[in-house]
C-alpha cells in the first residue's frame, strides 16, 4: 500500500530519530521565504526528513550563477525560483503537499502566506527586510523561526578565505528575542524603514553589488550551515532546546568546520519584542 511505501521509504531516517518524533516530523509545515542556493538545502532536507506540507516564497527568477545550486538544470533559467524547486521536489517526493508564491515576502499579498498556521518559518535570504519580516510573522503567530546565512569572504590583504555561517533558531516565547534585538541586522534603521514604507517606495540604503560583500558561495558552506539550522530545529521538537540559540559555523583550515552555539533572547527596551507581546 501507498502508507507502508512510504514507512519503508522513511524507515531509517524514523530510526534515527525515533518513530515519536518522526511523526512530529512528518506532521510538520513550513513556510520558507528564499528558494536560493541555501534555501534549496534547505527545502531538500526537509523534503527527505519527510515532512508533510512546504511552502515555499521567493520573487526572483534562477539566472545562469545559480546553476551552481543542486538539484537545478541549465533548462530552470528563467523560471521563478519557487516554482522550479516545487516541481523537482514533487519528482522526488509525489506525496509531499507543496504551493508556492512567486513575491517578495515584503510585498502585502505575502502577510497572507506568512500569518498561515505553520510549524516553522524559515528564512534563507540576504535582504534584512524580508529576514526581519519573516521573524515578526513568527512572532505573531507563536511560530519558531530559523534563520540560515553563510558568507565566503577572502581578506584582501592576506587573501586568506574566511568561511562562516549563521543559523539563528528564535522561540516564539516572551522572551525568545528578534533579528532586531538579538543582533542580526545589518542596518536596523534602514530595514525598519523599509518594512515601514509603502509599496514601490525607493530603499533607504544604497544597493550594493554581491561581490562588494563577499567573494562568492560554496554548496559545502551552504550545506554545513543548513544542516545545522535544521538540526537545531528537530533538536527543539526533541525538547532538547527551551531557548532561543544562535550557531555560528567557521572553517579552520587546520581544524575543520567549528561551531559555537550561544543562548539569546530578547532584550529589555526592545520596542519590536514588547509591541508584540
Amino acid at each position: 500500500s501507498h502508507f507502508d511505501d512510504l514507512a519503508e521509504r522513511f524507515s531509517r531516517i524514523a530510526g534515527a530519530l525515533s518513530e515519536e518524533l518522526h511523526a512530529m516530523v512528518r506532521r510538520s509545515v513550513v513556510t520558507q521565504v528564499g528558494c536560493g542556493r541555501n534555501g534549496t538545502l534547505m527545502a531538500w532536507q526537509l523534503a527527505c526528513l519527510g515532512v508533510s506540507r512546504l511552502r515555499l516564497i521567493d520573487g526572483d527568477v534562477i539566472e545562469p550563477p545559480n546553476l551552481d545550486t543542486p538539484g537545478l538544470r541549465a533548462a530552470d533559467v528563467g523560471q521563478p525560483k519557487a516554482q522550479a524547486l516545487a516541481q523537482t521536489l514533487l519528482e522526488f517526493r509525489p506525496d509531499l503537499s507543496i504551493s508556492w508564491q512567486q513575491s517578495s515576502v515584503t510585498s502585502p499579498d505575502v502577510a497572507e502566506w506568512l500569518a498561515a498556521p505553520s510549524d516553522l518559518i524559515v528564512s534563507c535570504v540576504d535582504s534584512d527586510a524580508a529576514r526581519l519580516r519573516a521573524c515578526l510573522a513568527a512572532k505573531r503567530s507563536l511560530t519558531p523561526y530559523l534563520d540560515v546565512a553563510s558568507t565566503v569572504h577572502r581578506d584582501e590583504r592576506t587573501r586568506e578565505l574566511h568561511l562562516h555561517g549563521d543559523a539563528l533558531l528564535l522561540l516564539p516565547d516572551r522572551d525568545g528575542g528578534c533579528l532586531s534585538c538579538v543582533g542580526g541586522l545589518t542596518n536596523r534603521e534602514a530595514t525598519m524603514y523599509e518594512l515601514a514604507a509603502p509599496a514601490n517606495t525607493l530603499k533607504k540604503d544604497r544597493r550594493t553589488a554581491w561581490h562588494s560583500q563577499r567573494s562568492g558561495s560554496l554548496v559545502t558552506l551552504n550545506s554545513t550551515t543548513v544542516s545545522t539550522g535544521v538540526q537545531a530545529w528537530l533538536s527543539l521538537l526533541r525538547g532538547d532546546i527551551n531557548h532561543s540559540q544562535w550557531f555560528r559555523i567557521d572553517w579552520q583550515p587546520n581544524s575543520g568546520f567549528t561551531t559555537q552555539a550561544a543562548i539569546v533572547g530578547s532584550t529589555p527596551n526592545c520596542t519590536i519584542c514588547r509591541t508584540i507581546a
